[in-house]
């Protein structure tokens, strides 16, 4: 892809097409139609690894429960304990009250009660362990750099807490019941989330040049911008192209392309380091595909044909949606069922 510097109204293009790699582990999310377009199939993310947790050490533990202990060393493996601000006391069993005397956890009646660390650049996913602190009446992690999906498992601890923030983080729900939990514990959380943009498309179809569109996120300040990253293929390697003005743009063209070819593209959400806000915050990214208007007479049939007296009958529906789908990322081919 060639991207020319020019202005395009909404955005700015700029030649840099940086090699960036960093969009692989959200290809699972990219469902277009592959007859259409070429293999367009996601690769599946890894397994997670388990967490090394000191099962030992947790087990010595006397001051609150061992559930409540490996949760705590959990929280400390996920969230990158060893680049903590403050760590102070993290991960040492020598006293007996540990692990209450650990860096921003108050224990009272043998169970943590508290876990306060705002602002300790705590980065990476909650751990669904944190349903364990059934007692836990204040959560404060705000001002960190937490990503991925708030744990529906937090639905347990509702009774008890009374003070919850996850401000300035780049957090999302990914159930209704994980939102409706995290809407009753922080009534504003999303307000100050870093998440990607959703219906991300292509809404223009040129023989040389494709613009995407999507929906701007509800989080529009404190300075920020969508970074626009493309690749020739489903699995990268994919480079940074442009990033927008602000994080209120919603669309971004692409020029200097191929006629007829297919265009993978993805969109991140960056938010700058502000106010008690050190770090940088980078979502998940967005991804779509779309492809190119072929020159005159290239275009193709794709006829399809269902019995629907055989064991697919029930599958005709899906098949029929991908087709549609399918058709909507590629204008050069007409479907025919």
């Amino acid at each position: 892809m060639v991207h020319e510097n020019q202005q395009h109204g909404d955005t700015t293009t700029r030649r840099c097409f940086q090699r960036n790699g960093i969009v692989v582990m959200a290809l699972i999310a990219l469902t277009t139609l592959a007859v259409l377009l070429g293999a367009l199939a996601g690769k599946p993310q890894p397994a997670a690894a388990a967490p090394s947790t000191d099962a030992t050490a947790c087990a010595t533990v006397t001051a609150i429960p061992v559930a409540e202990c490996n949760a705590l060393v959990e929280l400390h493996q996920n969230t990158g304990g060893a680049a903590w601000v403050n760590r102070t006391g993290w991960l040492d069993f020598g006293a007996p009250t540990a692990p209450c005397t650990w860096f921003g956890v108050v224990c009272s009646g043998g169970r943590v009660t508290e876990l306060v660390l705002p602002g300790n650049h705590l980065s990476g996913t909650l751990p669904v362990s944190l349903g364990a602190f059934t007692a836990l009446t204040r959560l404060r992690l705000e001002n960190n750099a937490l990503t991925g999906r708030i744990p529906g498992a937090l639905c347990a601890l509702t009774s008890a807490l009374v003070e919850v923030d996850f401000a300035y983080n780049a957090l999302f729900a990914r159930t209704r019941s994980a939102a409706q939990c995290a809407d009753a514990l922080d009534p504003d959380w999303r307000a100050t989330q870093t998440t990607k943009v959703t219906d991300l498309h292509p809404v223009e179809f040129y023989t040389n040049a494709l613009r995407i569109a999507w929906t701007p996120i509800s989080y529009t300040a404190d300075g920020g911008y969508y970074e626009i990253l493309g690749a020739l293929d489903v699995s990268g390697p994919y480079s940074v192209v442009a990033q927008t003005a602000d994080k209120t743009t919603a669309s971004y063209l692409f020029t200097g392309l191929a006629p007829g070819k297919s265009y993978f593209f993805a969109v991140r959400t960056v938010t700058p380091p502000h106010g008690d806000q050190p770090n940088t915050l980078i979502s998940d990214p967005a991804l779509t595909v779309g492809a190119t208007l072929a020159v005159a007479g290239a275009r193709v049939l794709v006829a399809a044909y269902f019995p629907a007296d055989n064991d697919l009958a029930p599958e005709i529906p899906y098949v029929v949606e991908r087709f549609r789908r399918g058709t909507q990322f590629n204008h050069n081919v007409q479907v025919v069922l």
